[in-house]
């Protein structure tokens, strides 16, 4: 019933205790920047010393941001630098490669080709690669795993964050001529003040984004780095709908677009229509949350045997297992 995208955008920031650090990984016409107290500090290549061309910039903080020229004869690979109470790490490459950065959660594992990363504490992992077609796989902690195929050209340096975007829908299908609810499950590693999804949809369709009121959310969700969030979408599906629909979803801010699966079928299986049954109205509401209560169990025990509203088949006691065990567990 769940189907999980980790969608891709763009962001890269790093930074240090006293000093701010440069990246991981520059290409050999670039300069190596830092923002430290006093300086310039001094660069290794090994146990090598570089004097380094270092121009200065005085900033409001008291702190000095220092931008270093490699000399010619200066040598690819791992360099260092002594920037006073830190010692700073980072690789110089040829400028004919492609540096690709990613950033996620925390200990997400990240793979290329045979090359395979853990991120760091930051969410970041990185590879340097030849230019080309490359397949961007990446694994989060707690679930969830995207697959991105990006093309790099020579001297590119490519940023991606992955946001993860957890559609859930209320039920395995949805049914001709009733709302039908998806949640999307929201996990980003920045801050989105105003995250906006849109959606195209199916002649016939609608589609609003309820709020923590149960009404149409006026606005943009804000989606705070590492905090889950939460977004009720409701399908309006037209009376002649049937069949499995693609809906392509757009996350505007980060030039997004993923794929929906929507099932829309003439019944359903019984347990899903105890779950998502109105006691009360006598009806089938697919625009909220299912769940076992116990009005709803004792309504399914009376039609034990029997097919219920929209339902493909009759409720057995198989059936009624599985739902008293449900609404033991907590619904």
């Amino acid at each position: 019933m769940r189907s999980l995208a980790l969608l891709v955008g763009l962001l890269w920031a790093v930074g240090g205790i006293g000093a701010d650090l440069p990246p991981p990984v520059i290409f050999a016409h670039e300069p190596v920047e830092v923002v430290m107290e006093g300086g310039p500090p001094r660069a290794f290549h090994g146990a090598r010393p570089y004097e380094l061309r270092w121009d200065g910039t005085a900033l409001p903080d008291g702190r000095t941001r220092w931008a270093g020229t490699f000399p010619t004869d200066a040598p690819l690979g791992p360099w260092y630098l002594d920037a006073g109470a830190e010692c700073i790490s980072f690789l110089r490459v040829p400028d004919d490669r492609a540096i690709l950065i990613a950033r996620g959660a925390a200990g997400m594992r990240c793979s290329v080709g045979a090359g395979v990363r853990v991120a760091d504490g930051t969410g970041t992992c990185w590879f340097v690669l030849d230019p080309g077609t490359h397949v961007l796989t990446a694994e989060f902690p707690a679930g969830g795993r995207v697959t991105r195929e990006l093309d790099l050209a020579p001297g590119e340096r490519r940023t991606v964050t992955l946001v993860s975007l957890e559609f859930s829908p209320t039920a395995s299908a949805a049914l001709p001529g009733r709302p039908f609810l998806v949640v999307a499950r929201v996990l980003s590693p920045v801050d989105l003040p105003e995250f906006r999804l849109t959606a195209e949809l199916p002649a016939g369709w609608a589609m609003r984004i309820r709020g923590p009121c149960l009404e149409a959310l006026p606005c943009a969700l804000p989606v705070y780095a590492g905090t889950p969030a939460e977004l009720e979408l409701v399908l309006e599906i037209p009376a002649d709908a049937a069949g499995p629909h693609e809906i392509p979803i757009h996350i505007p801010s980060l030039g997004i677009r993923e794929t929906l699966t929507v099932e829309v079928r003439g019944c359903l299986d019984p347990r899903e229509v105890v779950r998502h049954w109105c006691v009360g109205d006598g009806d089938l509401d697919l625009s909220r949350g299912g769940g076992v209560t116990y009005e709803r169990l004792l309504w399914a025990i009376a039609h034990l045997g029997k097919r219920v509203p929209f339902a493909c088949r009759s409720l057995t006691r198989a059936d009624l297992d599985v739902l008293i065990a449900e609404w033991e567990g907590g619904g």
